[in-house]
């Protein structure tokens, strides 16, 4: 099974995306700080990280660059409700490989997760691009 960490503080947003993981079949575990996620990536291995840019304690581009500084280079996706172009650049700057901006749609992040975890050994639970996969 896939492995996902998602790194938000927001109850909202950690709620809709654990509904759409297990909804997908993907084993998601929740953080919600920054330096949670450092803590949790030094000791277990995820396919994907799905990182908040504005968190308590430290923040998604500065855990993303300890991360990086560690060696880890498990993908990373910027979540954040600033969606201009100068903000993805400065989550690209922090070593993050994607952008997904809040709020986002289904599609958006079914087409972020084939992007990310296609090509890994264990397959995609569905086909996430197809609009009308169930899980």
């Amino acid at each position: 099974m896939l492995r996902i960490l998602l790194a938000e503080d927001n109850p909202t947003t950690q709620s809709l995306v654990s509904a759409i993981m297990e909804q997908m079949g993907f084993d998601l575990t929740i953080v919600d700080n920054g330096q949670a996620a450092v803590e949790f990536l030094e000791k277990e291995v995820v396919d994907l990280v799905l990182m908040d840019c504005q968190m308590p304690q430290m923040d998604g581009f500065k855990a993303t660059a300890q991360l990086r500084a560690k060696g880890i280079e498990t993908p990373v996706v910027a979540l954040t409700a600033n969606a201009c172009e100068e903000d993805e650049e400065q989550c690209l700057a922090a070593g993050m490989n994607d952008f997904l901006s809040k709020p986002f749609r289904l599609s958006e992040m079914r087409a972020i997760l084939q992007k990310w975890l296609a090509g890994k050994p264990q397959s995609v639970p569905f086909h996430v691009g197809d609009s009308d996969a169930r899980g």
